[in-house]
């Protein structure tokens, strides 16, 4: 072979080494990632078995799930799930054991498998539920549950919740917001929220255009005396009447009792001996003659006063307005011994 040709092939084959390495290298820095990846993800599985097993929970839930985020594992995902029950978050749980039976039997890991069937089966009766009912959808409306919106294809459908309480609340244009709470206990709860009709916003008038007054506003009503009153006619004939009749009746009385006192005096031998009185009869039968009067004076004016009661009551009119500023209102006045009218007015 000529020296030509030897040193082609030496330049062929120092080209071909140079690929080669460099592919190598290309490769090495992925391959590296990757086995750094698993190292962490099997760091934090592990830690996470720890924080279990000292029972923090929430801790070691949260280990699992940065594990899992590195690296997809069946075993990973069923200590979460694990981890999620003894929290106490049955649907979490129940729907991640459901997970490592899919991932497992996609993996072709049989015996996990098993194990996680097994496992939803055993949860499956504890597992509470929540039913959103959307009387009737709005365009634009939306329904969010613990501010996580509900999507329409799940309206009316039961979903597996954890215990706890929820918000259940709706918006859409145009409409009043909408929201009610709701507590889901555990041991297979099963509560229904029911969204109504969500009302119109009420829509604010437009404003007056600028430089136009505004009207004044409508005088108000004027005020409806309730059916049936009484005015202060009436009550004034009322009282009138009462008190008429009383007057009248203790008038009677006395001048009955002055006109036996009368009798009395007249047929007194001592007083008036022959019907002719002697000077303390005189004044006897003077007194008694001076009460009778007075008595029967009272008689005739309390049957007076009596009588005009009777009469307002029968002809006063049954309500009468107020007295308006600037007028004088004629009011019936009756006291204990006397009666009459007098003006009154608003200024």
């Amino acid at each position: 072979m000529s020296g030509e040709r030897l040193e082609f092939v030496a330049r062929r084959a120092h080209l071909l080494c140079l690929l080669t390495i460099t592919f190598l290298l290309s490769l090495s820095p992925g391959l590296g990632r990757a086995q750094t990846d698993t190292a962490l993800a099997d760091s934090l599985f592990k830690t996470g078995r720890a924080l279990m097993a000292e029972g923090k929970f929430k801790e070691a839930c949260a280990k699992f799930k940065a594990s899992l985020q590195i690296e997809e594992s069946s075993g990973t995902l069923l200590n979460l799930a694990r981890c999620h029950e003894l929290q106490g978050k049955i649907a979490t749980a129940w729907k991640q054991y459901q997970q490592t039976v899919d991932l497992a039997a996609k993996r072709k890991e049989s015996k996990r498998e098993e194990a996680a069937k097994a496992l939803v089966e055993k949860l499956a009766p504890r597992v509470s539920w929540l039913t959103i009912v959307v009387t009737t959808p709005i365009t634009g409306q939306t329904v969010t549950q613990n501010d996580h919106e509900v999507a329409a294809a799940h309206y009316g459908q039961r979903r597996a919740v954890d215990p706890g309480s929820y918000r259940v609340a709706a918006k859409a244009p145009g409409r009043q917001d909408w929201q009610a709470d709701v507590k889901v206990n555990d041991n297979a709860d099963d509560k229904t929220v029911t969204v109504p009709v969500l009302k119109p916003k009420a829509v604010a008038p437009p404003p007056p255009p600028t430089g136009t007054a505004l009207p004044p506003p409508p005088p108000p009503p004027p005020a409806e005396q309730p059916s049936g009153s009484f005015s202060r006619w009436k009550i004034a004939g009322i009282v009138m009447a009462i008190s008429g009749g009383v007057a009248t009746g203790i008038s009677v009385d006395f001048a009955v009792q002055a006109s036996d006192q009368l009798s009395d005096a007249e047929s007194d031998k001592d007083l008036c001996p022959g019907k002719v009185c002697t000077p303390e009869g005189r004044v006897e039968v003077e007194a008694a003659r001076d009460k009778a009067t007075v008595f029967g004076a009272l008689i005739i004016g309390g049957a007076v006063l009596a009588a005009g009661g009777i009469v307002l009551v029968i002809v006063g009119p049954p309500n009468e307005p107020e007295p308006t500023a600037g007028s004088l209102t004629l009011v019936p006045q009756v006291g204990p011994a006397s009666a009459g009218f007098t003006f009154a007015g608003a200024f």
